[in-house]
């Protein structure tokens, strides 16, 4: 239990599972089912949620664990505009450190470049023209703002061969300065947003690759945070 509240107050989290449902087995722990605890006896540990394990005296959490936390997380920020959130995300870099930013977040690149207050009525002119200035890229700032955090971009693009996209998204890894980019073509079958599956190509500094084929997302989540361990393990 202890190395569980404890990695839950380094990220600043409430910890609020119940100590009651929570098994230990061999460093590995597990979170009963309360509707299952009636039946079935606390060594069935198997029958539970994987929690995380302890090895060489640190915690390894599992992604159960990092969902369930990041569900209860005290510095939720909201924001409404993309000026918002650059303002947030360069605020909370300034303000304490951070191993790891995904930039995970599909922000616009446009916004309008006067916005009205009120509703502008028809009898009034039968016109309107909107014009539009490009907003500030968030993924520009982060290194600028923290320099020793680890950057993963992400890129998505449409109708692009494996070269083409591998190509463009090394050349916005680069702008960026980002320790590495996610990339992918949203018009292949399976992949994108209306998905529950993806298929990605993650790029590193050298431009080497790993190809991660059509997927659930969630194991594209895995097998990038492996990418992202082994990656800042080789810089220590």
């Amino acid at each position: 239990m202890k190395a569980l509240r404890d990695f839950a107050r380094k990220l600043s989290a409430d910890f609020v599972l119940d100590a009651d449902l929570i098994v230990e087995k061999a460093g590995r722990y597990f979170l009963l089912s309360r509707k299952l605890q009636g039946f079935i006896r606390r060594d069935f540990y198997y029958a539970g949620t994987y929690l995380g394990k302890v090895k060489n005296a640190r915690f390894f959490p599992s992604f159960n664990l990092l969902a369930m936390l990041a569900r209860g997380k005290a510095n939720k920020i909201s924001v409404e505009t993309s000026q918002d959130m650059y303002e947030a995300v360069v605020s909370e870099l300034k303000s304490r450190r951070y191993d790891i930013v995904l930039a995970v977040a599909a922000v616009s690149d446009w916004t309008p470049k006067k916005k009205y207050e009120y509703k502008v009525p028809t009898r009034t002119q039968a016109e309107l023209t909107v014009k539009f200035k490009a907003t500030p890229k968030i993924i520009d700032a982060v290194k600028k703002v923290s320099p020793d955090t680890f950057l993963v971009a992400f890129r998505a693009e449409y109708g692009l061969s494996d070269e083409d996209l591998i190509q463009s998204a090394y050349e916005r890894l680069k702008k960026a300065k980002s320790d590495l980019i996610v990339a992918n073509d949203i018009g292949r079958k399976e992949v994108g947003f209306r998905y529950d599956t993806n298929e990605v190509f993650i790029v590193d500094t050298d431009k080497k690759v790993v190809h991660v084929p059509v997927t659930t997302k969630r194991k594209v989540a895995k097998r990038l945070f492996d990418v992202i361990v082994d990656k800042i393990k080789q810089a220590r």
